[in-house]
């Protein structure tokens, strides 16, 4: 969490010691569909136990606010909700004192994680025109997650499984068509999901795929003398 609070910071700082022209604020309001999976499919031994495992991921969503500081090259910081469905199967496999196949046994749940993901990226328009921007975008995010429950209640994770937050690489790239957003991007967990588990103990990390659309709010100031020399 400090981390990111000193990356806003220093973001803002920066911005603020550039030129008037990046001095610009526009408000990004966005819904999106989105993949979230679980790395880590494990194979493990426990005991008399063997455990055969495999994460998948279905259709999500989320919708929040960001806001764009800047011009060609700007500051993003955003607040999304978020839910998420990770599918879970689980092979376990009951062996006997010889070591012979008791019992087989298979789960299969689905896990539904809410959570509030705080953003803070920087963007770059790689083409920057009036009624379209290609853009580029890359930074931090954290998740907090508010709460994971089983659809089914096969399997026996909650929230208290699972750490409290989860720091993001995220990269993505946005198309502006006039006031219209479009912007796809991945997200890579650099915080274990789970907590140690003697019964599971993945070292399993989010991993995570959206499609975005939204509205911009807010113009840019015009750069008078520039603009004049290409109508010229």
């Amino acid at each position: 969490m400090q981390f990111l609070l000193k990356t806003l910071g220093s973001a803002g700082l920066f911005l603020l010691c550039c030129s008037p022209a990046l001095s610009q604020f526009r408000v990004n309001p966005q819904v999106a569909i989105s993949l979230l999976n679980l790395e880590d499919d494990r194979y493990r031994d426990v005991g008399d136990n063997l455990y055969e495992s495999e994460f998948s991921a279905e259709i999500g969503f989320m919708a929040g606010v960001d806001t764009r500081i800047g011009r060609q090259f700007y500051f993003q910081p955003g607040i999304f909700y978020a839910r998420n469905i990770s599918v879970f199967k689980l092979k376990e496999s009951v062996l006997s004192a010889q070591d012979s196949l008791w019992s087989v046994s298979y789960l299969n749940d689905k896990l539904i994680r809410t959570s509030v993901r705080l953003k803070s990226l920087l963007g770059f328009d790689l083409v920057h025109r009036k009624l379209f921007k290609c853009r580029l975008l890359a930074g931090p995010t954290y998740d907090f997650i508010l709460d994971v429950v089983n659809e089914k209640e096969e399997i026996s994770f909650s929230k208290k499984d699972f750490n409290a937050g989860s720091f993001n690489l995220d990269a993505g790239l946005g198309l502006d068509l006039a006031f219209l957003t479009l912007e796809a991007g991945m997200s890579y967990g650099l915080t274990h999901a789970f907590k140690k588990n003697e019964k599971y103990d993945y070292d399993s990390r989010y991993s995570a795929f959206y499609v975005s659309m939204g509205i911009v709010f807010g113009k840019e100031k015009k750069e008078k003398k520039k603009e004049d020399s290409n109508e010229r």
